[in-house]
């Protein structure tokens, strides 16, 4: 799935190459060029700067994310308290 097409699925907003094809998620320590990585945290976003993740999702509001040159950056619009996921398909 590419960046773009999963924004779309996830009402979410995005940075970045929309034509990153996306194959797996991971943190973001391991996280790999078809990688997305969650960024949760202060401490997880200053992380983000270093990660080879294809893409960096965080949700909005959250922490600021600065990726690398090489990331997308995607703003999924959920909240902590109930996360809502949108039906695919």
């Amino acid at each position: 799935m590419r960046v773009r097409e999963l924004a779309q699925w996830l009402a979410a907003t995005f940075e970045g190459d929309g034509e990153t094809e996306l194959t797996g998620v991971a943190t973001l320590e391991a996280a790999g060029a078809g990688d997305l990585a969650f960024v949760g945290t202060r401490k997880a976003a200053q992380q983000a700067e270093s990660s080879a993740a294809g893409c960096l999702a965080r949700g909005a509001p959250g922490p600021q994310v600065r990726p690398s040159p090489l990331s997308s950056r995607l703003v999924w619009p959920f909240t902590w308290g109930g996360m809502r996921f949108p039906r695919y398909g």
